[in-house]
């Protein structure tokens, strides 16, 4: 495994790199970039750009999303027929146009019917075209169909995977319950409000006797015997 020295190291080496400078060397990696499996170097003709494929690929992996090697075949079909598709009608367009400029070249040249006088002449021509491109719009239409059922089926086994990963897990213990706590009648005194005396007894003497008892007793005990206390 490579160390995060080398990693770096291969970084700065890699942004000093200006690649082939050669012409054979250029065609030889122009299409080292592309992400799809297709050969590029045998689905593009003289003329076409790479870059234009590069795009092309690129906006259909994109699209799909291919996660596995049937799903990037299937995308990789679409891919081809997309681009058949567009070589097609460029090829129509310069079919059309190199017949009505060569016409345009001879005396009898009538500009009302020189798109019919076109036709009947590469009537054959057009029509093996137009085979091929009802053709290739049929085994579109059927990949694509293919490829939804096929990720409509990857994405259901994932989610049933999924869920049963999920239901196989333990449950997480539940929280014990908190008893309750008991409930205390006494109530806090404020701290502006004076504390009620306690209630005396309805058996008890009343306090003006009670309190003439202990002066009386008092003074008894400590006055000289001539001292009487009044009742």
């Amino acid at each position: 495994m490579a160390t995060i020295k080398q990693i770096e190291a291969n970084r700065r080496n890699s942004q000093n790199s200006t690649g082939p400078t050669s012409d054979h060397g250029k065609e030889a990696v122009r299409f080292n970039a592309l992400k799809s499996g297709i050969d590029a170097a045998s689905i593009i003709i003289p003329g076409e750009d790479p870059d234009q494929f590069r795009t092309l690929a690129e906006e259909f992996t994109d699209c799909w999303q291919p996660a596995n090697a049937a799903e990037r075949e299937l995308v990789d079909h679409l891919l081809e027929d997309a681009w058949r598709l567009r070589r097609l009608r460029a090829a129509e367009s310069q079919i059309w146009t190199r017949s009505i400029e060569g016409r345009r070249t001879v005396r009898r040249h009538n500009p009302r019917t020189e798109f019919g006088d076109a036709y009947c002449g590469n009537d054959e021509c057009l029509a093996r075209l137009y085979r091929q491109v009802a053709g290739i719009k049929r085994t579109n239409h059927q990949t694509t169909l293919d490829l939804q059922r096929l990720q409509t089926a990857r994405k259901a086994e994932e989610a049933a995977a999924l869920e049963a990963e999920l239901a196989a897990q333990p449950e997480p213990p539940k929280p014990l319950a908190e008893c309750p706590r008991p409930q205390s009648h006494v109530t806090e005194q404020s701290q502006f409000q004076p504390a009620e005396p306690p209630a005396e007894s309805p058996s008890a003497p009343p306090r003006e006797l009670r309190d003439r008892a202990y002066w009386k007793k008092f003074i008894a005990e400590t006055c000289a015997p001539s001292v009487k206390v009044p009742l």
